[in-house]
């Protein structure tokens, strides 16, 4: 018992350990940094989005020269800021949010010092990268934006992503695109083989299909080893095997469709017993229940031919496809041989019938008994002059014959 406790606890121990791991890694995944400059991206296109819905408006006062005159354009007025802000805060984002609470001070001063005064100063610029400080320019990542693996100009070769890039998270390292591996995204990866390199590109290839691995270019003559479901052949390089020919691979009754690499498993028709092909022409034998009609393997009607074994006293013979079955005619039904036998519910229909039958006879009997024993003792007494005492037990007897036969029937 002991032991069984301790290995419990011990395997709750790990699963839980397990746990902690996995929750530290997906918290790892998951940048903070990267996060905060996604939502201030989105809070930069949705500024342009407010700026586009708001250019065409105006004070509402109903008189929009006078207003313009005394109060000023609309496009540059803090009227339409404050429009715009209320449009960022409808944002669905609560990073974002956070963000413009933290930092809305400087969202009113990019406007009243650059947006009003016409100046070039880029709105993601002045507000993701130099005040909230969450983004970095382009090709540059972490807290000081420092430049991603590579350098700035052609970062992982122009073969990957740096991690982070833009962002004050991330690392900086290359995650290549397919075909390329190295801390650069400039050596080629398994299946794909060098096509050019020099000092600032790197082009690599996909590999033919029949190569298991690496190759030095796309025919098939070039693999180092070929792959599954293909063989070397001085003629055709890694040609592709007909496993087909072999003898089917497949089980049951399915055939084999040779495909480039591997093959293919096709279910037979149903009227088949193997094939070559799809439909009953392409079997190579009939299965049970069809015969060969005109090229084709085709139903055999078993009723129709007086074939079955249904007994007909009390079921029909119905045909199906490949075979056919013995449906029980009404009042009958199968048991689990498959017999059909009568409904338990009329045979008991029945019997409840018969008995109540023999319970109407039997007290019409104790009836008759009756009437026949009291009439003895009253003419008995009334003719032959019999003792009182000799009537009164003869109609006794009749009078408890009747009451307790009947009692016991229905008992």
């Amino acid at each position: 018992m002991y032991f069984w406790n301790s290995l419990s606890s011990k395997y709750l121990a790990i699963n839980f350990v397990f746990l902690l791991v996995s929750v530290y890694a997906s918290t790892k995944e998951e940048d903070p940094m990267i996060k905060k400059c996604e939502a201030c991206r989105n809070i930069e296109e949705r500024y342009r989005e407010g700026l586009k819905r708001t250019a065409k408006g105006n004070y509402g006062g109903g008189n929009t020269n006078w207003e313009e005159n005394k109060l000023g354009s609309y496009a540059l007025s803090e009227t339409r800021m404050t429009e715009i802000l209320e449009y960022l805060y409808k944002i669905e984002d609560k990073t974002a949010h956070s963000l413009l609470e933290q930092f809305e001070d400087r969202i009113e001063n990019f406007w009243f010092k650059h947006f009003v005064k016409k100046t070039r100063v880029d709105f993601f610029q002045y507000f993701c990268i130099t005040n909230a400080k969450v983004c970095c320019p382009k090709n540059t990542y972490g807290p000081t934006c420092q430049p991603c693996h590579g350098g700035k100009e052609r970062p992982c070769k122009k073969r990957g992503k740096c991690i982070g890039e833009g962002t004050r998270g991330g690392s900086g390292k290359c995650n290549c695109t397919d075909g390329y591996v190295g801390e650069l995204c400039d050596e080629c990866d398994v299946g794909f083989y060098l096509g050019y390199k020099n000092e600032t590109h790197t082009v690599c290839h996909l590999c033919h299909k029949a190569c298991k691995t690496s190759c030095t270019d796309n025919t098939p003559f070039t693999c180092d080893e070929c792959g599954q479901g293909w063989k070397y052949s001085d003629e055709y390089g890694c040609d592709d095997i007909n496993e087909c020919s072999l003898g089917n691979p497949c089980n049951g009754n399915f055939r084999c469709k040779n495909t480039v690499g591997w093959y293919e498993c096709h279910r037979c028709d149903l009227s088949c017993d193997g094939c070559t092909g799809n439909g009953p022409e392409k079997c190579i034998r009939c299965a049970d229940g069809y015969r060969p009609v005109d090229g084709k393997c085709s139903d055999i009607d078993e009723c129709a031919e007086n074939t079955d074994d249904c007994d007909t006293e009390v079921s029909t013979c119905e045909n199906l496809e490949g075979k056919y079955t013995c449906k029980c005619n009404e009042g009958y039904v199968q048991d689990k041989n498959k017999d059909c036998i009568k409904k338990l519910k009329d045979i008991s229909l029945k019997k409840k019938k018969s008995k109540k039958s023999e319970e109407g006879n039997d007290k019409r009997g104790l009836l008759v008994y009756f009437f026949i024993l009291t009439g003895i003792g009253t003419m008995g007494r009334l003719m032959h002059g019999y003792p009182p005492a000799v009537a009164i037990i003869l109609l006794w007897l009749g009078g408890y014959t009747f009451w307790f036969g009947s009692e016991n029937d229905s008992l």
